[in-house]
């Protein structure tokens, strides 16, 4: 039986390896290219960058591991199934239970841990990759500007045409600030410099340029000013000193003393809640997506790979999306949050318990 159970894991483990791999490089994709254009584009230090890295990894863990879990599942029991394995562990008088439990196992192992990093390690990952990212901007302001593209900060956009990163010089600067009540307002001046302004974000200093700003009331016609040195404070928090500090950069004992607070301020504290049961719960992903896994792979016959794959997204879909219509109702404080953060959890359990009685009956 040992030597049964090791090659049930050897079946499982490099593809849950080979998964997670996949999974965690398609959800920082995005996150990689903005940090090797501060690299390649911005000038930012390459030690930096590799820390950063480091913690973009454990922000999207959470949702990796689980979707690697069902994959490896899917496609390590279609694979016994397609190839006849199963039918020989059954003819060898084994339930389903005795060949899957290591999986199984494996999965509520995984679950275990996944509650302690969703809680505390994921979000302070995610908080110490907002302070790098501060941290850069504080150091070296220009590495938040791209030469040649539109820079977004809040009302603000900025246009750079070049950029002299060494000397903080910036030439043929164009900056839109938008006015709700009337047309934008339009800085240009041919060169400038960017420095850090603590207690006001960024500071650009521009030289020898012109406001065009809208006429009250006739957004056709423009005053026009002219300048020989020209201040702009633009709104990005560089500061040192507190950060307003997002849900998801929270541990458990920060959302714990939030609900506290609004239960003595008599507001409610279902938002609060809310995250703390959806990471636990959806900490215990991994472990039923095996379950499912397991017994949907067990009913395959044919073409393994592409079925596994298929179900595997589908599964995902309809899990991930319950929980994020769950978590949003149970934020608005209408039903208990500790049921409603639950149900995808006891939907899977269910249809997954289901159809582990109908296949150990056959």
């Amino acid at each position: 039986m040992k030597l049964l159970y090791r090659y049930i894991l050897r079946q499982f483990l490099p593809t849950f390896l080979v998964g997670l791999a996949i999974f965690t490089f398609l959800l920082v994709i995005n996150q990689l290219f903005l940090i090797m254009d501060l690299f390649l584009n911005r000038g930012v230090a390459l030690d930096i960058l590799l820390r950063m890295v480091g913690l973009i990894l454990p922000m999207f863990l959470p949702l990796s591991i689980p979707m690697a879990a069902l994959l490896a599942a899917l496609l390590s029991y279609g694979r016994l199934s397609e190839e006849g394995e199963i039918t020989a562990f059954r003819s060898a008088g084994m339930a389903l239970f005795q060949y899957s439990w290591p999986n199984l196992l494996f999965g509520l192992a995984v679950s275990a841990l996944l509650v302690y990093f969703n809680l505390n390690l994921a979000p302070q990952a995610a908080m110490e990759f907002k302070n790098m990212h501060y941290a850069v901007a504080q150091q070296n302001p220009l590495a938040l500007f791209a030469p040649k593209v539109m820079n977004h900060f809040g009302e603000y956009k900025v246009y750079v045409e070049k950029m002299d990163r060494r000397k903080r010089k910036i030439s043929e600067i164009t900056i839109y600030r938008i006015n709700p009540e009337s047309g934008p307002t339009r800085i240009s001046a041919p060169e400038g410099e960017v420095v850090s302004s603590p207690g006001d974000g960024l500071m650009i200093k521009l030289s020898n340029g012109a406001i065009h700003q809208p006429s009250q009331g006739k957004e056709t016609q423009y005053n026009i000013m002219k300048f020989e040195r020209f201040s702009l404070r633009i709104p990005v928090q560089t500061e040192e000193g507190p950060r307003p500090i997002a849900v998801r950069e929270m541990t458990y004992a920060e959302l714990k003393e939030k609900a506290a607070e609004a239960v003595r301020d008599h507001l409610s504290p279902a938002s609060w809640r809310t995250e703390v049961h959806a990471r636990i719960a959806a900490a215990f992903a991994p472990a039923l997506f095996i379950l499912l896994g397991t017994v949907l792979g067990v009913r395959v016959k044919r073409g393994s790979k592409s079925i596994g794959v298929g179900m595997s997204l589908i599964v995902i879909s309809i899990y991930y999306g319950l929980l994020v219509f769950m978590i949003s109702v149970a934020a608005q404080g209408l039903y208990p949050p500790m049921v409603l953060a639950w149900v995808p959890n006891l939907m899977a359990l269910g249809i997954g318990g289901a159809l582990w009685f109908k296949v150990a009956a056959q």
